[in-house]
């Protein structure tokens, strides 16, 4: 019989497991998640990006970030608003960011990013839950699921350690699936996830 979760239930199961995770779990499990997506033609084809700066225990990206940087491409980082609206905007330095909404680093200034659908671009998604069916449970605002609603242009890529990833998790048909889920142990593609 297969273990299904709520959205509360999974948050909180993925959230007590990654919290255990110790500084140097986060940053080996990082390394070989970007090492393999760095590999990939979705990485190697992309001309934008648009990644996350990370915060309790996630997945770190500030590697990552410098390394797409470093290889050329255009790197975009989100900002929340006071009115709870989550945009995107361009960064060329990882100084360029300040602690914002929720104590997560955000981009201080820089030009609202605009993803264009005639030029590649790749998401990095964070989340607090995954399943083996590629979805994905964030931490309750909706901000991703409303800012890319309206861009199904756009390839996204989960990132998450493997302890997040549960057997089966109750979504709601408002919610958006990656592409493509990455942990240190395995890949899923959404249309092949079992």
């Amino acid at each position: 019989m297969k273990n299904v979760f709520t959205k509360p239930e999974a948050r909180r199961q993925a959230k007590a497991a990654r919290n255990a995770l110790s500084e140097q779990e986060v940053s080996a499990h990082s390394r070989c998640i970007f090492d393999k997506l760095k590999e990939m033609h979705e990485y190697r084809n992309c001309c934008q990006i648009l990644a996350y700066a990370d915060c309790n225990r996630e997945v770190s990206t500030a590697g990552f970030i410098q390394t797409c940087l470093n290889d050329g491409k255009r790197v975009a980082l989100p900002r929340v608003t006071a009115a709870g609206i989550m945009d995107f905007y361009e960064i060329h330095d990882l100084s360029e960011l300040t602690a914002g909404s929720f104590g997560i680093l955000e981009p201080v200034g820089g030009r609202r990013f605009l993803p264009e659908p005639d030029g590649f671009t790749l998401m990095i998604l964070p989340g607090v839950a995954f399943d083996h069916f590629c979805h994905r449970v964030g931490y309750g605002g909706g901000y991703y699921d409303r800012y890319l609603r309206d861009k199904p242009w756009i390839f996204t890529v989960a990132v998450c350690h493997e302890i997040q990833l549960l057997e089966e998790i109750k979504t709601e048909e408002h919610d958006i699936s990656p592409n493509l889920l990455i942990t240190e142990n395995r890949t899923l593609y959404k249309n092949t996830c079992i």
